[in-house]
C-alpha cells in the first residue's frame, strides 16, 4: 500500500501530486485498521521512502520533468511531502492508539456485562428453583388437606350411620331384655 504511491510519484517525475495525496491518506487509513506499532512503522517507511524520492529529485537522479510546473514542484515539494507524511504518521498513530484504546475499553465493559449477566442468571435460576420447591410443598400440603377433609367427612358419615344403626339396635336389646 505504501510502495505504490512511491512508484507513482517516481514515474510522475517527482514527489508531488500522488505523494502529497495518497501517501498521507494511506498512512492514516492504515492507522484506522492496524495496531499503533504497525502504523508507526508504516509511516516511518513512507517518510523514509518520500525522503529518498525527494533526495533523488533534488539531486537530479530522476528523469527531467517535462513541464516547468513539474520542475518547480519537483524541486520544492520534497521537504513538504516529508513533513506532511510525518504529520500523517502522527495522525495515523494517534487514531490507531485511540481506536484500539476504545476497543479495549469496550471489550472490558462487554466482559463485565457478560459476568453480570451470568451472575444474574445464576441468581434467577436459584430463585426459580426455590419457587418451584415452594410450589411443590404447597401442592403437597393442598393434597394432604384435601385427603384430611375427605377422611373427616368419611368419619362423620360413619359416625352418623353408626348412631342411626345403634339406636334401633339398642332399643331392640332393651325391649328384648324387658320381655324376658
Amino acid at each position: 500500500l505504501v510502495g505504490m504511491p512511491i512508484v507513482l510519484a517516481w514515474s510522475a517525475r517527482g514527489v508531488h501530486d500522488v505523494a502529497l495525496l495518497i501517501l498521507p491518506a494511506s498512512v492514516v487509513a492504515i492507522g484506522l485498521v492496524a495496531r499503533p506499532r504497525t502504523t508507526l512503522l508504516t509511516g516511518a517507511l513512507a517518510v523514509v521512502a518520500a525522503g529518498l524520492v525527494a533526495a533523488a529529485t533534488a539531486t537530479g537522479s530522476l528523469p527531467t520533468p517535462t513541464t516547468p510546473l513539474q520542475a518547480d514542484l519537483a524541486t520544492r515539494t520534497g521537504p513538504v511531502v516529508v513533513v506532511i507524511l510525518a504529520f500523517a504518521t502522527f495522525v495515523g498513530v494517534t487514531a490507531s492508539w485511540t481506536l484500539h484504546y476504545l476497543l479495549d475499553a469496550l471489550s472490558a465493559q462487554n466482559a463485565d456485562l457478560e459476568r453480570a449477566v451470568k451472575a444474574r442468571t445464576a441468581e434467577l435460576e436459584a430463585s426459580n428453583a426455590e419457587l418451584e420447591a415452594a410450589v411443590d410443598r404447597i401442592e403437597r400440603a393442598s393434597r394432604e388437606l384435601v385427603r384430611s377433609e375427605r377422611l373427616a367427612t368419611l368419619g362423620s358419615a360413619v359416625s352418623g350411620v353408626t348412631h342411626e344403626l345403634a339406636t334401633p339396635i339398642g332399643n331392640a336389646v332393651v325391649a328384648a331384655s324387658a320381655l324376658e
